[in-house]
């Protein structure tokens, strides 16, 4: 007898029969024997009814409802706007099915993939089956290499050479078992931001649950073919499934990923080159911690030490000097290699423990490229595994001696000097890794100094295009030019912890607030949000400044503290040769997080052609005028040179106490007038280029004036204006404001 909760799922229009059968293995007499068997027995074991209930996006609470047999909290949850982005990515609500149903009020489902309903039917036949397989090309151009379901391969039907796979593909290998977000976040971030390469991901699902392999499957059926998935029944552990994606993969190049890293961008653009060499065996990614730390710049052999990773919780900044440096072993939670290479030697040891395999991988590797190992400081990867991913435990010690015995390269003692370090030599206790608590820093020149500049963006790739990030690069590129030396900690990284000190910390005071460093002389630098600042924050640090002539009087009043105008600043140089009269209006910035941006709607209401870069503009422009969610920094200037005018926008506490944003700076470097929202003191700060509009209508007559001539093109702050409002200028203020504090 049918059960009201097997109605239930009938009237949703979830359930799919032939599919759940599939997942099942085996034949149901129609909907009512298929229902009764998902709720008695499919919701307990987390199985889904269908190839659009993508169980692995729901909440955890939602999981936890569905396996309690609480169907109808799902299906409520799964209909609703909460719930929208929840639905897995071959849902279309646009396309559903049945927007009213009796007691489920809008759980219709749709396809969005052509052909997803037929593939995600042969993924669950897998399931059903308890056999290993995989979708888009299921076989793969050399899936005859694997023997059985174990992840076993016989590498002499693998092809060593060119011959079978495509010169100019990377092929990314990313194993993954039981891990559906992280791994899905790991697929995303490599197709979006190695968009220059040819690509092709193999995903190796390592006998995930059924309802994570049925979304991993799912979510590589919608990103159109660029995703290749490959299922084993079991968990076989990761070595056993990087050779599997190698022995399916098509392309010269091989990037090992793991499951839980997030490629940043430019990331592969930074390795690629570096196997321009027949010498180099592979290249490293520099590895980064959650928050932005390193957690490996690769790894190092010492003398009475295991190997381990270099530089581990340090700034990204202190790897600068890797770069060139032979290393006889890397971390394969982000490597390049050759596919010839891997096939040489038989790719990894399946008897290894993950960070054995790695190091015993490229001890093998090693002797076949003279060049060893390289690691490419400026390509980025996020790795959310523990601290001690890379290290070895002291219980592998003596596998590693016997195994490494003829193979153990000399110390790697002399990279520390390259990075600014000197070693003391490890420690009984540091034995199971590279002593990297055991290092002092080089004396550096008196002039010389260590800045730290600390911001408010978010570590990982989400804070990658803070403006607060772009600002702290240019600031860290202007300070070097002076001769010192500079590190960025972002949020979560304020207070870490490494062997070096610094002798000046900058806080760049954005949207939070960051506590003055002991230990160095404190820089307190307000750039936005004066509202949320503090007379204690400021009387905290030892030197403070703002980009606001009014606002540091006031707070010089309040505090008792001195505050020193400091304005933001460009690095835009202006173009050496005339340029041509620009068209339309040109605005960078983003609009998520509910920010509302007046002054690019007025532009748009006046007609003009309007182009924005930045992210939450889907839906809220004109066809055509949103031209991305990222634009390169070298873009810029060429960006805002061929535009007719550039818009800038403020926040509300910023235009109110005269905090002028380093976009205004920048448009009238590169020559282009800008139309501002008020910003108190703008027009007398900069009295040319700037033009204060609160409407279309205002905005339409701004541009005819600009375009009679009336408003001046020529940069005011170009030539010797264009000096005092650079970074270098700013740089050479701090610099000489901290000496002095300092003597």
């Amino acid at each position: 007898m049918t059960s009201p909760q097997a109605r239930l799922l009938i009237r949703s229009g979830l359930l799919d029969v032939e599919f759940y059968g599939l997942l099942r293995g085996r034949v149901f007499d129609g909907a009512g024997e298929a229902a009764q068997d998902a709720v008695t027995h499919g919701m307990p074991a987390m199985l889904s009814p269908s190839p659009f209930l993508d169980l692995a996006s729901l909440p955890a609470s939602q999981r936890r409802a569905w396996a309690q047999g609480r169907l109808r909290r799902v299906l409520a949850f799964w209909s609703s706007p909460e719930g929208e982005g929840c639905r897995g990515p071959l849902v279309d609500p646009a396309r559903a099915r049945r927007p009213e149903l009796t007691g489920v009020k809008g759980a219709g489902v749709a396809l969005a993939a052509g052909q997803a309903e037929s593939a995600l039917g042969a993924v669950a036949q897998m399931i059903g089956a308890g056999r290993a397989g995989g979708l888009l090309s299921p076989d793969g151009p050399f899936g005859g290499a694997l023997e059985g379901d174990a992840g076993t391969v016989d590498w002499a039907r693998v092809p060593m050479g060119v011959a079978g796979r495509v010169a100019n593909r990377v092929s990314v290998i990313v194993p993954s078992h039981d891990e559906p977000r992280a791994t899905r976040r790991a697929l995303d971030a490599v197709l979006r931001h190695t968009p220059e390469f040819d690509l092709e991901v193999v995903l190796v699902d390592l006998g995930s649950a059924p309802y994570v392999a049925l979304s991993l499957a799912a979510h590589a059926l919608a990103r159109g073919g660029h995703v290749r998935y490959v299922r084993l029944p079991d968990d076989v552990g990761l070595a056993r499934g990087l050779n599997v994606g190698a022995a399916v993969s098509s392309g010269r190049l091989l990037f090992l990923q793991h499951c839980d890293t997030t490629v940043r961008r430019g990331c592969l653009a930074g390795l690629v080159p570096l196997l321009d060499d027949p010498a180099v065996a592979g290249a490293q990614a520099l590895l980064l911690a959650p928050d932005d730390t390193v957690q490996s710049a690769g790894t190092v052999f010492l003398d009475g030490a295991l190997p381990g990773p270099l530089l581990a919780g340090h700034p990204p900044e202190d790897a600068r000097g890797v770069a060139g440096h032979r290393f006889s072993a890397a971390s394969a939670a982000a490597l390049l290699l050759r596919a010839e290479d891997l096939v040489a030697v038989r790719g990894y040891d399946p008897s290894c423990d993950d960070v054995v395999a790695d190091v015993d991988l490229c001890l093998r590797l090693g002797s076949r490229r003279t060049g060893g190992f390289r690691v490419a400081p400026e390509a980025w990867v996020s790795h959310d595994a523990s601290a001690h991913a890379d290290r070895l435990d002291p219980a592998d010690a003596r596998v590693t001696e016997d195994r490494w015995a003829d193979l153990r390269p000399p110390g790697d003692d002399e990279i520390y000097p390259r990075v600014g370090l000197r070693l003391s030599g490890p420690s009984a206790a540091d034995l199971v890794s590279a002593p990297t608590a055991q290092v002092t820093a080089l004396p550096r020149p008196a002039s010389r100094l260590r800045w730290s500049l600390r911001l408010s963006s978010t570590a990982g790739y989400w804070g990658d295009d803070w403006g607060d990030t772009h600002f702290a690069s240019a600031l860290a590129r202007a300070l070097r030019s002076c001769g010192q030396e500079v590190v960025t900690r972002r949020r979560g990284a304020w207070e870490s912890d490494c062997a070096v000190g610094d002798d000046v910390s900058v806080a760049i005071r954005g949207r939070y607030r960051i506590p003055a460093a002991p230990g160095a002389c404190s820089v307190l630098w307000v750039i936005s949000h004066p509202d949320d600042v503090t007379v204690e924050e400021v009387q905290s640090h030892d030197l403070v400044f703002a980009a606001s002539a009014s606002w540091a009087a006031l707070m010089t009043r309040r505090s008792g503290r001195l505050v020193r105008t400091l304005l933001q600043a460009t690095e835009i140089e202006p173009s050496p040769t005339p340029r041509p009269p620009g068209s339309g209006a040109v605005f960078v910035g983003s609009t998520d997080n509910g920010r509302s941006r007046p002054v690019v709607h007025h532009a748009v209401d006046a007609g003009l052609d309007v182009s924005v870069y930045g992210r939450g503009w889907e839906g809220l422009l004109p066809q055509g005028a949103w031209r991305g969610e990222y634009l390169a920094p070298e873009m810029l200037p060429d960006i805002y040179a061929q535009a007719e005018v550039v818009l800038a926008d403020h926040w509300p506490d910023m235009a109110r106490n005269g905090f002028v944003a380093n976009r205004v700076f920048d448009a009238l470097a590169a020559g282009t007038p800008v139309l501002s929202d008020r910003v108190a003191g703008i027009e007398t700060l900069l009295d040319q280029g700037v033009v204060v509009v609160r409407d279309a209508a205002e905005v339409k007559a701004a541009v005819v004036r600009v375009r009679a001539g009336v408003i001046s093109t020529r940069s005011s702050v170009g030539g010797e204006d264009r000096d005092r409002n650079s970074f270098h200028r700013r740089a050479k203020g701090l610099a000489a404001a901290v000496m002095e504090h300092k003597m």
